[in-house]
């Protein structure tokens, strides 16, 4: 590609001969032609650049574009896809896409994403074909077809494929099971098997395997709960779930799936929770001001007409009060709302009541619903429910509500529908009892992907995403701290603490990979990709349940599990590392 000084050569070679125009440096000509050859050696470079980006495989400044005419990011992007390498595999994927069914087809696809993959095919079992013990592959098993990966597919930073500032190292999965469900014959089950797990549950994706085989929720996990649950499901719509049913839920905006919600039992003492035009809720006005209540009034978020508008006028404070008798203790309100307008200033607190913070605050409304809750430490016996509107808000306000909560505990648990009486949700309860196919005494490792709403746990004690049980003072666990909210793990036998060397602050609302690798003389544990000191002394327990989101029968997670893996070996630090890296 010629330089700017080579355009200015050529330049000059162009011009007539004569005294006329001198050509030597320093001369006024010369400094015109080496302004011009730097613009001509520019466009020269762009025009030299352009079939680069006219190649999505080399394609650098036109990227975005490329992405934008491919429908990219896409619902499949994941880690991976945040680097240009990534990115431009995506790219390709999606543009070579072309269809198709056998299995050098989706290898094929696995690799343009940088996943080296095998695919397994499941026969039919036949007498006089197959052998005695083999698995009984007939039924939905001819429609069965299994994703063979590396435990962590890792991407490393390259010289001309990578970007300055970017990583060197990626490591993720997620995208290639959303690309391979995506593109899979709708008739068929594709199933995903990482490394040696013995067992995964995943929850947020409806998978289940035992020793790589596809199963069941219902075959591995033994759940209760002898009440209805509340739970947003997949189209956005709050709901109840049966009695002893799980509740996978859902982000009532995006729609995307959170998980296995796990509670502990929580009572909610207001009643009419959602009928505010009801008489078990007062109406309080200051002077001219008004305060008009009208039922089915909007959509609510469970899908009905069944929200109330509340119009607060102006004039004085405007109070909508339930009454209560509360026991001394940390307690949490909460309701859904959403203005008429947006910009609306209403403050929710707890009447009449004393608090070691705050008890009440002022939330200014969008039109969007949401979910806003006030926290209380410890208040006294007497309080309620309140709505309130100050006299320094303005004038008339309109805004809609549905679903409030009183209930006991530092912070607020799913919707508990009421009517003429409090109702109580009892607590949630999963657990796989039997360990025998997957489990090893001598040595193994624990992983959860886990979420909570919130960094307060249960009861105010550490909270357990998942526990190897033998008994209330004999397990292995990894857990949430008490305060202020950091994740950890611990071995205990017979109530002496075996092993709890590492915690690190995990953020509420944020997904957190957490892993329990236990041997004897070599043990350790890893949060979010950082690994703690290892133990060269721990004595192990014997368990005989798996429990998921609590412990026996308390320190329950309050929140979401989404995933549970157990490998029958105990992986390395590295892979500690990698696994759990966020």
């Amino acid at each position: 590609m010629p330089t700017a000084a080579e355009y200015r050569e050529q330049l000059k070679q162009l011009l007539p001969p004569g005294q006329a125009f001198p050509r030597d440096p320093g001369t006024t000509l010369h400094d015109l032609l080496d302004g011009m050859s730097i613009e001509l050696a520019r466009v020269d470079d762009r025009g030299f650049t352009l079939p680069l980006e006219a190649n999505p495989t080399t394609t650098s400044e036109l990227l975005s574009d490329w992405e934008r005419v491919a429908g990219l990011p896409d619902r499949c992007s994941g880690v991976l896809e945040e680097t240009l390498q990534g990115r431009r595999n995506a790219l390709l994927t999606k543009l070579s896409s072309t269809g198709g069914q056998s299995p050098a087809y989706f290898i094929s696809i696995a690799a343009a994403l940088g996943y080296q993959v095998t695919i397994t095919e499941f026969r039919p079992f036949r007498v006089g074909r197959s052998k005695v013990g083999e698995s009984l592959t007939n039924g939905d098993w001819q429609f069965a077809w299994q994703v063979n990966a590396p435990e962590t597919t890792v991407v490393s930073f390259r010289v001309g494929m990578s970007a300055v500032g970017e990583a060197l190292r990626t490591w993720g999965s997620g995208s290639l099971e959303c690309k391979i469900r995506q593109l899979a014959p709708a008739h068929t089950v594709p199933i995903f098997a990482y490394a040696s797990s013995s067992l995964d549950l995943l929850f947020d994706s409806g998978t289940y395997l035992l020793n790589q085989q596809s199963s069941s929720f219902a075959a591995l996990v033994n759940f209760t709960r002898a009440t209805t649950g509340g739970r947003f499901n997949q189209a956005g719509l709050f709901e109840m779930v049966a009695a002893n049913q799980p509740r996978f839920d859902y982000d009532p905006i995006t729609h995307a799936p959170l998980g296995l919600l796990i509670e502990e039992s929580r009572t909610n003492v207001l009643i009419r929770s959602s009928e505010f035009d009801n008489a078990a809720w007062a109406k309080y006005a200051d002077g001219s001001a008004t305060t008009v209540i009208t039922p089915g009034a909007a959509v609510s978020p469970d899908g009905s007409s069944n929200a109330c508008k509340f119009a607060f006028a102006a004039g004085g404070n405007n109070l909508v009060t339930q009454n209560l008798t509360v026991t001394l203790g940390a307690r949490s309100m909460s309701v859904w709302m959403r203005g008429v307008v947006g910009g609306e200033k209403i403050t929710i607190d707890c009447k009449n009541t004393s608090s070691a913070g705050t008890n009440g605050q002022e939330f200014i409304l969008t039109t969007n619903w949401q979910r806003y809750t006030v926290r209380l430490t410890t208040i006294s016996t007497s309080g309620g429910f309140q709505f309130r509107k100050n006299n320094s808000t303005g004038g008339l306000y309109e805004f809609y509500a549905w679903g409030a909560q009183f209930e006991a505990g530092e912070a607020e648990s799913s919707y508990i529908p009421t009517g003429a009486s409090s109702v109580t949700r009892a607590a949630d309860g999963a657990n796989v009892n039997n360990l025998a196919p997957w489990y090893n005494a001598l040595e193994g490792t624990l992983y959860a992907e886990v979420a909570a709403p919130n960094n307060t746990p249960s009861s105010g004690i550490a909270s357990r995403a998942v526990t190897l049980l033998e008994s209330a003072t004999s397990y292995m666990s990894l857990y949430r701290t008490s305060a202020p909210g950091n994740g950890g793990a611990d071995v205990v036998v017979a109530g002496t603490s075996q092993f709890n060397p590492y915690t690190k602050l995990i953020a509420p609302s944020s997904l957190s990979r957490m892993a329990l690798a236990i041997k004897g003389n070599d043990s350790a544990n890893a949060i979010n990709g950082s690994v703690g000191t290892t133990d060269t002394n721990v004595v192990l327990a014997n368990p005989v349940s798996l429990n998921i989101g609590q412990r026996v029968p308390n320190a329950f997670w309050n929140g979401y599990i989404k995933r549970v893996r157990y490998y029958p070996r105990r992986l390395t630090n590295a892979e500690l590392m990698s696994l759990t890296a966020l």
